[in-house]
């Protein structure tokens, strides 16, 4: 009888009891808040100085008539890091010019490093809308929007990659998975790629441009410790958070008493701190996905080379960009196809039957020599606009073909595996081919779009991408990329019930709601961390920089800070 009532069962829900400890505050807990509250009055200690410093400049303004104070040296935000008529060190002056300052030059260092922590000057920076002459606009606009494409993507994926199902009816969510328009959704991780393609482009670009000043002459010592110091920091302080505090954040019969991550990242840190986790320890990552992070450090430091052949030798720098885009798309083709491996990381039937994900997420997803393909025609598109200065004409027919073939490109790489969610089997010669070619065509549709922003090709596209308010959502992206998978992880593993799919609405809010949570999350984490470390680096390493380069070499700092994660 049992047998026979189970027999019409759909669904079944659970009901379980399942205690779990509270987390015990140890010592790993105790440093981060120690850390964090050294943040945090710093945070408040350069805020009121700066304030003050805003307030005794107004002051002065209207009271110039009667005050023998004057405030040619005091700092705002417009103010350059380093006076040149003042050595960098002067706010503001007691005597007219006396040139006496208030503060003792040590002091007023001091104060300077202070202010770097302002939550007024950071927020005010992050928030500015204006454009600087020559910068690519339509980058902020493709940023943000693979930035909330990697959202929605992991709104799906935080919730099937779990070890406990997040779902009460797993059956239905994969027969939505198989459906047409959800590929552009389980195809989310061509975002990356689009992070590659924008870290490529800038990165080349703009030390293309470096090169031309400077006659080829570089300072790379700085030019690779300005990455690391823009990058760390905050990704350390971060990881920090997740490791010894995120376990405080919730509680629940699903919530891990010790934490999202395996055994503290007791083992594994450092390997994120030397941006090698891609390659060590790659089955119990820290902040997995943190696996972007290294691959990007690692094209970078390898980049001068190609780029100071495209700058000198122009011929020999083609043939190794194209040489190494070649041996990328037949490694990551070659590696598919002997280990017959599948190639969507949204599961089918042949997935499930292979059961090889893990391999293809080892040996070819999170591979530099798999995925540096988008990274290098990145530097391609820069070498582009840095030979023909951003201007290029082209006939109507012309520039409508490249849009057809840019669209067509795009969509037929997204949706190609709809046909495996219903019934066809790709052979793993076709596994392989497509895991060759589909990152370089999806690169070489998104450098059509930018490229026909640059030029003025692109119409309405072009107004969309370039949009000013986009501008301060573009920076926020890097933080906004750390903070994001902590808080989907929060709020699905702190749930008393598991998800019911019904349709796509809840889902849709879910979306909505970890875009906008973590767009706010990473605006703290750039005012608290980020911007700070940014603003001490132009003041600690000014007069190093200024002792150990050229005039023309200092400009190619100040240009490569332009250059996002």
């Amino acid at each position: 009888m049992a047998v026979a009532a189970l027999a019409g069962v759909t669904q079944l829900h659970v009901v379980a009891e399942n205690c779990v400890e509270a987390a015990v505050i140890d010592w790993r807990a105790i440093t981060a808040i120690i850390v964090l509250s050294i943040f945090v009055i710093l945070v408040t200690m350069g805020t009121v100085y700066d304030v003050f410093l805003r307030m005794w400049q107004w002051w002065e303004a209207e009271n110039s008539a009667y005050s023998p104070i004057v405030s040619a040296n005091l700092v705002t935000e417009n103010s350059p890091i380093l006076n040149k008529a003042a050595t960098g060190v002067g706010h503001y002056q007691t005597i007219a010019g006396s040139g006496s300052s208030l503060l003792t030059p040590p002091a007023e260092n001091v104060c300077r490093q202070l202010q770097c922590f302002s939550a007024y000057a950071n927020g005010a920076k992050l928030l500015a809308t204006h454009r600087a002459p020559g910068t690519l606009d339509c980058v902020h606009g493709v940023r943000f929007l693979s930035m909330s494409w990697v959202i929605l993507g992991h709104c799906f994926v935080a919730t099937a990659q779990q070890e406990i199902i997040l779902w009460n009816n797993p059956i239905h969510f994969e027969e939505v998975v198989g459906k047409f328009g959800f590929q552009a959704i389980a195809n989310a991780t061509y975002s990356v790629d689009s992070f590659f393609l924008l870290s490529g482009l800038l990165v080349g670009y703009l030390t293309l441009k470096e090169l031309k000043k400077s006659d080829g002459k570089i300072f790379w010592p700085m030019y690779y410790f300005h990455r690391f110091w823009r990058l760390t920091p905050t990704y350390m302080l971060i990881l920090m958070v997740d490791v010894c505090l995120v376990r405080f954040f919730g509680d629940g019969p699903m919530w891990p008493k010790d934490g999202f991550e395996k055994d503290y990242c007791r083992t594994t840190w450092w390997t994120n701190l030397l941006y090698i986790n891609n390659f060590v320890h790659t089955d119990v990552q820290c902040m997995g996905w943190s696996w972007y992070l290294a691959n990007d450090m690692q094209f970078f430091v390898i980049s001068p080379i190609i780029l100071f052949l495209l700058f000198r030798y122009h011929k020999a720098g083609i043939v190794l960009l194209l040489s190494l885009l070649a041996a990328s798309c037949l490694s990551a083709g070659l590696t598919t196809s002997l280990k017959d491996l599948p190639v969507n990381l949204v599961g089918n039937e042949q997935v499930k039957a292979q059961a090889k994900f893990d391999v293809f997420f080892d040996w070819v997803y999170i591979k530099p020599w798999s995925r540096i393909q988008p990274y290098l025609i990145g530097i391609a598109l820069g070498y582009i606009f840095y030979r023909t200065n951003c201007k290029c004409q082209l006939n109507k027919l012309v520039v409508l073909g490249c849009w057809v073939v840019a669209a067509a490109l795009a969509l037929s790489i997204l949706y190609a595996f709809y046909p495996a969610y219903h019934g066809s089997v790709w052979s793993s010669a076709l596994n392989g081919f497509y895991s060759s070619v589909s990152r370089t065509g999806w690169s070489l549709s998104l450098a059509w779009v930018i490229f026909a922003c640059v030029t003025g090709h692109a119409g309405f596209v072009n107004t969309l991408l370039s949009w000013s308010a986009l501008i301060p959502l573009s920076r926020l992206t890097y933080c906004a990329y750390l903070i994001h998978p902590i808080i989907m992880e929060c709020f699905y593993m702190s749930r008393r019930q598991l998800l019911h799919w019904h349709n796509h609405l809840e889902i849709t809010m879910f979306f909505l709601a970890f875009l906008v949570m973590s767009y706010m999350a990473a605006f703290v984490a750039s005012v608290v961390f980020e911007s700070p470390f940014i603003a001490l680096e132009k003041i600690i390493f000014a007069k190093q920089m200024a002792a150990q380069t050229k005039p023309h070499e200092q400009s190619q700092n100040r240009a490569t800070r332009s250059v996002e994660a």
